[in-house]
């Protein structure tokens, strides 16, 4: 399964263009980025979850994120849009960007006056709509996904008409908080 983001600062390296990021048994690898738009090759193998027999029943993605703002801003709103195959599954208003305390599992070598941590959010989608920590984010559900798609892409990113522009970070495993990448989970019967 490949996923594509359109984020971009991964590990002090701007880049242009699409992110795309490999799912390795049902984890994204990444480690932080932030704003902007990035592109790193991937290998090629792609992993595919399920049969043609299966149903997809809910799609569980788990992140640290949080806003991006030059340096810090706890009180930095940004309206955060997430699109899973083409289909836009809602916007969540991230509260800031965060530098109140170190982040825990960041490299001695991050900086202390740079964001240090997000918040540890699931984006649920199931047959009944999508959901943010069990609170419900839209209508869109599993009927209303491509579910045939090889290629699953998401798209994560702050639009330039939103409300609170205010740019996007996620944390992978060594920084922030929280021990994880993203992790995609896909639920079959």
């Amino acid at each position: 399964m490949r996923v594509r983001m359109a984020i971009g600062h991964i590990q002090g390296i701007t880049l242009c263009h699409d992110f795309w990021a490999y799912v390795v048994n049902q984890h994204i690898i990444l480690s932080i980025l932030a704003a902007g738009e990035a592109i790193v090759p991937g290998p090629e193998q792609l992993v595919l979850f399920g049969t043609p027999d299966d149903t997809l029943e809910q799609i569980d993605i788990s992140m640290e994120i949080s806003s991006e703002f030059p340096f810090s801003n706890d009180v930095w709103p940004s309206d955060i849009t997430f699109t899973l195959n083409g289909t836009e599954l809602g916007t969540w208003t991230s509260p800031g960007d965060f530098a109140d305390t170190r982040g825990k599992l960041n490299p001695s070598w991050w900086p202390s006056n740079l964001n240090q941590y997000g918040l540890l959010k699931t984006l649920r989608v199931t047959h009944h709509g999508t959901y943010m920590d069990g609170d419900l984010l839209s209508q869109v559900s599993i009927s209303d996904l491509n579910k045939t798609a090889e290629t699953w892409e998401i798209r994560i990113e702050v639009k330039p008409d939103a409300e609170n522009v205010g740019g996007v970070t996620l944390f992978g495993k060594k920084f922030g908080n929280h021990d994880q990448d993203i992790n995609f989970k896909a639920y079959y019967s």
